[in-house]
C-alpha cells in the first residue's frame, strides 16, 4: 500500500497557548525578587504577624523548590507546570525574595537599599550586607538566566495551509482517504514518528524531556521504540496507550506500552495497519496461539517467544507450560486478565505467570484444571514437622510443590510472617495450621484474638496463653513481651546473638489476628500495642520470638506505621496474600515480588457462576486458602494453604508447650521507648561540639536502617524509601559499603542487603 497522491487540507491547528502561559509565569517569577524588595522597604509599617508570614512563605518556596529539584516531591503539580520544570529558578527567586524581606525586617527601608548597593561599595562596617547583596544579585541573575527561554518566547507563525493537488479524472468517483494532520504514513517513516513525538516528549508536550530512541519500523509500517525519562525520574504516566494512540492516530488496541529494564524506560509498540487475519493460525500448538494472539504487536506480550514448551502432568492439572523469552530486554509483566483472554482461557485460576531471576524470562502455565481445587487437608500432625533447615509445609503451589515457611532457622533465629486476607479467604484456617505446626514441633504459642471467637476451641487450647477482644489480647501480648524482655536480660553478656530452638529453650510464636484492631490510629491501645509489636519484630529473631501478624490488608497505616514491621515482616519475612481488596496491588508496602499479584481477582468460588447458598465454609468448592506466597528473594506464585478438617483428631493436650508467667503483671502497661539515635557509631568530634551533632550521612542512614532489621535484610528500594537518599547517591554508598565489607548481599542475591553476621 502507498500513500495517496492527494490529501485534504488539514484543519487549522489550535492556538499555541502553552508558551504564552509560560511567558506570564516566568515574568512573575523573575520579578518576584524586585517585588519583595519593594515590600521590604515597608516592613516597618506592616504588622509583625504578616511580615513573619511573608518571610516564612519565601523560606517555604526555597524548601519546596529544592525538594522538587532534587526529585523528592512534585507537590501534585502537573508535569507541564513551569514551576515544576524550572524548580531551581523557584529556589533562586525565593532565596532572593527571602533576603529582601529579611533586610527590611532587620533595618527597615535602609536594609533593601543596602542590599542593592553594598556589593558595589563594600566596607568592613557593612561586611554582612556585602555578602547578602552579592547573594541577592547572584540569585536574581540566576533566576532570569534559568527562565531565559520562557522570557524570550515568541508566538510561532501558523504553518501555511497546503493547496491540494487535483485528482486524476479516473479517481474522481473514489473519495479521498481522510487522514489527520501530520499522520504517519503506512510505509513508516522514522523522521515522521520522531516529529510526532514532540507532542508527547517535546518541551510543550504532555511528558516533557522524554526521549524516543531506537525506533525500528517493520515492512507494514508498525514500529517499536524505547522511551527514556529524564535522568533520575520515572517515566510519566502520560506515556500511555491512550496518548500514543491519539498522537499516532490509531486505535488503542494497536498500541502496547511495556516495562523496560528500569523505572526510567518503557518499550512502546504501535501498529499503523490492522492486524493480519488469523484464519491461518495454528491453534493446535501453544507456539502458534502465542505468536498470533499474545506476541503480535498490540497484544499483551509483543515480541516475545515461547521456549522449552512442556506438558503438565495430570497431578499438575494437565495443559502446558513454557518459558516466555524477551530477546535482550526485560520480559514484560502483562495484565493477567488480558493474557487469559488472549490465550482463550475462561478462568484466571487456570493460568499462572511468574517472573524469574533472569530478567528476560518468565514462566507461563496454562492448565486444563487447577490442581488446587481439591483442597489440601492435613493428613497427620507429623506432616507439619519442621525439616532440618526449619521449613514447615503449609500448602502447595500450583506446580504441586510444597509451600515452605520458616518460623525458626537453626543457627540464625526466629522468622516472622505476615498474612493478608479478607473475611472468608482462609486466613483463620492458615493460623490454625500454624498453631498445629507449633503443636507438632514443640513451639510455644501465644494467640491474641481481638475480634474474639475466630478459631475452633482446640486452637485456643494449643496456646500457652490466649486472649479475646482488645483487653484480652493486650493481656496475652504483655505476658509474651515480659518473656521477651526476660530472655533479653538472661542473654546479656553471654555473647549469644542468634537463637536455636531446643526443648529447654523453645521458640515462642506470637500470633496477632486482625492486627489493625490494636495498631490503627483510632485504637485506644495503639501506642502500647505498636511498642510491643516493634520489640517482637526487631528483637525477636535473636531471642527466639517469631511474630505472625494477620490482617485484612497490608497497609502500614493500619499497622501502626511501624518501620520494624515494614522491614522485618513485609520486607524480610514470609508474606502470604489471600483474597483481599484490589487496592493491595498498588500499595508501596508490598515487596517487588508481588508486582503481578492482584488478590481481588481471586473469586469466592472456583466457578464464578456457583451460588454460595448451601456451600459451607469448609467445602473445597470455595477458594478459601487460595492466594500467593513468597519468601525473601522469591517471586510470588499461586498457592493454596492446607487446612485441618478435624482439628480435634490432631490435638494432643500432652504436647502443649507451657510458659511460666509467674510474677508477671499483665495489667502493667508497656511504655513506648524514647526514639533511639539513628546511628550508634561513636563520634570523633571534640566534647565542646557535643551540643551541635554532626550531620547524618547517607552511609549512616543505610547502616542505621539495616541495624533496625535486627539481623534481617532489605531490598534496595526499601533502603531508598527509608533513607530518603537519591538513587545514584545510594548506589555509590552501597557499592562502597560492599567493598569495605560493612554490608553484604545475603546468599549472593543482587539488590538484597544486610549487615554481616556478628562473630562474637
Amino acid at each position: 500500500m502507498t500513500e495517496p497522491t492527494t490529501q485534504p487540507a488539514p484543519a487549522p491547528a489550535p492556538a499555541n497557548t502553552s508558551g504564552t502561559v509560560d511567558l506570564t509565569a516566568a515574568a512573575l517569577l523573575a520579578l518576584s525578587p524586585a517585588a519583595a524588595l519593594a515590600v521590604g522597604t515597608q516592613m516597618d509599617s506592616i504588622p509583625g504577624v504578616i511580615s513573619a508570614a511573608l518571610v516564612a512563605g519565601a523560606g517555604a518556596g526555597v524548601v519546596a523548590g529544592t525538594r522538587m529539584a532534587t526529585g523528592h516531591t512534585a507537590l501534585n503539580l502537573p508535569e507541564t507546570s513551569l514551576v515544576r520544570r524550572e524548580a531551581w529558578a523557584l529556589v533562586s527567586a525565593s532565596g532572593a525574595s527571602l533576603l529582601s524581606l529579611l533586610a527590611g525586617w532587620l533595618d527597615g527601608a535602609a536594609g533593601p537599599d543596602a542590599l542593592l548597593s553594598t556589593v558595589f561599595a563594600p566596607s568592613w562596617a557593612q561586611a554582612g550586607y556585602a555578602v547578602m547583596s552579592g547573594a541577592w544579585w547572584a540569585a536574581t541573575g540566576f533566576t532570569v538566566w534559568q527562565l531565559r527561554k520562557q522570557l524570550l518566547y515568541r508566538q510561532p507563525a501558523p504553518e501555511p495551509t497546503p493547496v491540494p493537488a487535483e485528482e486524476p479524472a479516473a479517481q474522481a468517483t473514489e473519495p479521498p482517504r481522510p487522514v489527520l494532520p501530520q499522520q504517519i504514513s503506512p510505509t513508516g517513516s522514522v523522521a515522521r514518528i520522531l516529529h510526532m513525538w514532540q507532542y508527547i516528549g517535546g518541551p510543550n508536550g504532555v511528558a516533557p524531556d522524554h526521549l524516543l530512541k531506537d525506533v525500528e519500523v517493520a515492512a507494514d509500517g508498525s514500529w517499536t521504540g524505547r522511551v527514556l525519562s529524564p535522568l533520575g525520574k520515572t517515566v510519566s504516566t502520560h506515556v500511555s496507550q491512550g496518548t500514543l494512540a491519539q498522537v499516532y492516530a490509531c486505535p488503542d488496541a494497536w498500541v502496547t506500552v511495556a516495562d523496560g529494564f528500569n523505572s526510567g524506560e518503557r518499550i512502546v509498540s504501535v501498529r499503523t495497519t490492522a492486524p493480519a487475519p488469523t484464519a491461518g493460525v495454528d491453534d493446535s500448538t501453544p507456539q502458534g496461539v502465542w505468536a498470533a494472539y499474545v506476541a503480535a504487536p498490540g497484544r499483551p506480550l509483543p515480541n516475545t517467544t515461547l521456549e522449552s514448551v512442556g506438558v503438565n502432568t495430570a497431578e499438575q492439572g494437565g495443559g502446558w507450560r513454557a518459558y516466555v523469552r524477551a530477546d535482550r530486554r526485560r520480559v514484560p509483566t502483562p495484565d493477567l486478565v488480558d493474557l487469559a483472554a488472549a490465550l482463550g482461557v475462561d478462568r484466571l485460576s487456570l493460568i499462572s505467570y511468574v517472573t524469574t531471576s533472569d530478567p528476560t524470562r518468565a514462566i507461563v502455565r496454562v492448565m486444563d484444571r487447577n490442581p488446587l481445587e481439591d483442597g489440601m487437608p492435613i493428613p497427620s500432625l507429623d506432616a507439619l514437622k519442621a525439616s532440618d533447615g526449619g521449613y514447615i509445609s503449609i500448602g502447595r503451589y500450583v506446580t504441586m510443590t510444597e509451600v515452605l515457611v520458616q518460623l525458626c532457622e537453626p543457627g540464625d533465629g526466629a522468622k516472622h510472617m505476615m498474612i493478608a486476607g479478607a473475611t472468608g479467604s482462609g486466613k483463620s484456617a492458615l493460623i490454625e495450621v500454624l498453631a498445629l505446626a507449633c503443636h507438632a514441633n514443640g513451639y510455644a504459642l501465644v494467640l491474641a484474638d481481638p475480634k474474639g471467637n475466630s478459631f475452633r476451641k482446640q486452637t485456643y487450647d494449643m496456646a500457652a496463653i490466649h486472649g479475646f477482644g482488645i483487653d484480652g489480647s493486650m493481656t496475652a501480648l504483655r505476658a509474651a513481651h515480659a518473656k521477651l524482655k526476660q530472655a533479653q536480660k538472661d542473654l546479656e553478656g553471654t555473647g549469644q546473638n542468634t537463637f536455636t530452638h531446643t526443648p529447654e529453650r523453645p521458640l515462642t510464636v506470637v500470633v496477632l489476628d486482625e492486627a489493625s484492631r490494636l495498631l490503627n490510629k483510632n485504637s485506644p491501645v495503639k501506642d502500647e500495642a505498636v511498642a510491643i509489636v516493634d520489640d517482637f519484630a526487631s528483637l525477636g529473631r535473636a531471642l527466639g520470638f517469631s511474630l505472625v501478624l494477620a490482617n485484612q490488608i497490608v497497609n502500614l497505616d493500619q499497622l501502626g506505621g511501624s518501620q520494624a514491621v515494614r522491614t522485618n515482616l513485609i520486607g524480610g519475612g514470609t508474606l502470604v496474600m489471600l483474597r483481599t481488596s484490589s487496592g493491595q496491588k498498588h500499595l508501596a508496602d508490598l515487596p517487588d515480588e508481588f508486582g503481578l499479584v492482584d488478590p481481588s481477582q481471586i473469586p469466592q468460588t472456583w466457578v464464578r457462576e456457583l451460588s454460595l447458598d448451601g456451600v459451607p465454609d469448609g467445602d473445597p468448592r470455595r477458594t478459601y486458602g487460595l492466594g500467593y506466597g513468597a519468601g525473601p528473594g522469591a517471586m510470588a506464585e499461586m498457592m493454596r494453604t492446607s487446612y485441618a478438617p478435624d482439628l480435634a483428631a490432631l490435638y494432643d493436650p500432652a504436647r502443649v508447650v507451657q510458659l511460666d508467667f509467674t510474677g508477671i503483671d499483665t495489667t502493667a502497661h508497656i511504655t513506648p521507648a524514647a526514639p533511639a539515635p539513628s546511628s550508634t557509631r561513636p563520634s570523633s568530634a571534640p566534647a565542646s561540639a557535643a551540643a551541635a551533632p554532626a550531620k547524618e550521612t547517607v552511609e549512616d542512614k543505610v547502616l542505621a536502617v539495616l541495624e533496625e532489621t535486627g539481623g534481617g535484610s532489605l531490598r534496595r528500594k526499601q533502603i531508598l524509601d527509608l533513607t530518603g537518599a537519591g538513587a545514584a547517591q545510594l548506589d555509590r554508598v552501597l557499592k562502597r559499603l560492599r567493598e569495605t565489607g560493612a554490608v553484604i548481599n545475603p546468599d549472593g542475591i543482587e539488590g538484597l542487603y544486610a549487615l554481616p553476621a556478628d562473630d562474637n
